[in-house]
């Protein structure tokens, strides 16, 4: 599936994740469209029916990405732990995806580790077996090009392999006074129209035409 295709219904717990949740969004919108990332916080108008909201944005997602970071499990409030509340919203997304067949990819965020069974109400115990990406600051540019490849369902690593693949035509083209200009055209080109998404290229190739090389980890 290419970039320009993949719809993602991003869910969260503010109190939990709400920074890393935030930045994973901005880099997926940047990645796949602003108008195929659907995070709650900035996408459901004020007054609108909650319930309505997400369950129509889920019903139109291919991909539900379930941001856990260390306390998605435990968090609580006066009642309780809210995983168990039937009114939770996030319990309530992740019911909606499971009952709606959506594809859910959890990322773990924040040095958390993957959920057990025995841990999630058992309405939740799917999600324990699940295949878990893990997304950790200090080296988010190559956790995000992992993510990207599991949102795509390719093997990991498919997004490195192209980006090299780019900077060595780069490299290449470097000779020739006219050709490098040429193909820093194309390359604006191709991000402009979606070219480069048949080719299933990442979205980062601007690094890669300034730097010549893979842009680095940051933290």
């Amino acid at each position: 599936m290419g970039f320009g295709r993949l719809r993602l219904f991003v869910s969260y717990r503010r109190s939990d994740t709400e920074g890393s949740a935030g930045r994973l969004a901005d880099a997926l919108a940047r990645q796949f469209g602003s108008d195929r990332v659907f995070l709650d916080s900035a996408r459901i108008p004020f007054g609108a029916d909650f319930v309505r909201v997400v369950s129509d944005e889920i019903a139109r997602s291919d991909v539900v990405v379930l941001v856990v970071g260390p306390q998605w499990v435990n968090v609580a409030d006066d009642r309780g732990r809210r995983l168990d509340h039937d009114d939770d919203p996030v319990r309530f997304e992740v019911l909606r995806a499971l009952d709606t067949n959506r594809r859910i990819v959890p990322v773990l965020v924040g040095g958390a580790t993957a959920p057990r069974a025995t841990e999630l109400p058992e309405v939740l115990a799917p999600l324990a077996t699940l295949n878990m990406v893990t997304v950790r600051n200090v080296a988010f540019a190559d956790d995000f090009d992992a993510l990207v490849d599991a949102l795509l369902g390719r093997p990991r690593g498919a997004v490195r392999r192209d980006l090299d693949h780019l900077r060595r035509l780069v490299v290449g083209a470097r000779g020739a006074a006219l050709v490098a200009p040429a193909i820093a055209l194309l390359a604006a080109f191709g991000a402009w129209t979606g070219a480069f998404d048949a080719f299933h290229l990442d979205t980062r190739q601007d690094g890669f035409l300034n730097s010549g090389g893979p842009s680095r980890a940051t933290t």
